[in-house]
């Protein structure tokens, strides 16, 4: 190539000025820029694989303190349907009860009631009915260390609700006695479902 051509190329000089060591290291670092993104974004994702991996180990314990709140709350909210269902049945039977203690020349001349001959039965029967009451206060107080209690609660309620609809059908009682028989039987299925419910939570 003449002086004249070189001229023309500048280019050309610095060609013919580099070695082909010097070319191969200018063409290598030529291709760095855009290997080297390529290169980052790969160790990059592996490294965030790694950290995620890393993660999920050390977050076991916590995943598994979620999972155990959870069955914690579950447990409280059937606990407690069965405190309020026992608490309310007391209730009820306190107030419907203990008036009764009153109410025994009252209920011998109602025209649904025969005179009461045998007025130990009747107080008797609500001295018993009322010591139940207490027992289901008892129960909603702490249900897991009374649940047990909860199985002759049930045949309490159900043997009256048995005897007074029995009664009713062979008309020996008034209507007023099955419908507290039937209010009974209502307390002895939700005695069920809150025995049913609360074994979980059993000391």
């Amino acid at each position: 190539m003449s002086f004249r051509e070189l001229s023309l190329y500048p280019n050309a000089q610095i060609c013919m000025k580099t070695t082909p060591g010097e070319a191969l290291r200018g063409t290598s670092a030529g291709f760095h820029p855009a290997v080297s993104p390529i290169s980052n974004r790969q160790a990059r994702e592996i490294s965030a694989a790694l950290n995620l991996s890393h993660d999920l180990q050390v977050g076991s314990p916590a995943i598994q303190q979620v999972g155990n709140q959870r069955h914690e709350t579950t447990r409280l909210s059937r606990e407690l349907f069965a405190k309020r269902v026992f608490f309310f049945a007391a209730i009820y039977g306190l107030i419907v009860l203990t008036p009764q203690y009153f109410l025994e020349k009252a209920l011998g001349q109602q025209q649904f009631a025969p005179r009461l001959t045998h007025p130990e039965q009747f107080y008797g029967f609500i001295s018993v009915a009322l010591a139940w009451q207490c027992a289901f206060l008892l129960i909603a107080w702490d249900v897991a260390r009374f649940r047990l209690i909860m199985l002759p609660a049930i045949l309490e309620k159900a043997s009256f609700d048995a005897a007074a609809v029995v009664l009713y059908a062979q008309g020996r009682t008034d209507l007023l006695v099955a419908c507290a028989g039937v209010i009974d039987l209502v307390f002895a299925l939700c005695f069920v479902v809150a025995f049913r419910v609360s074994r979980g939570g059993t000391a």
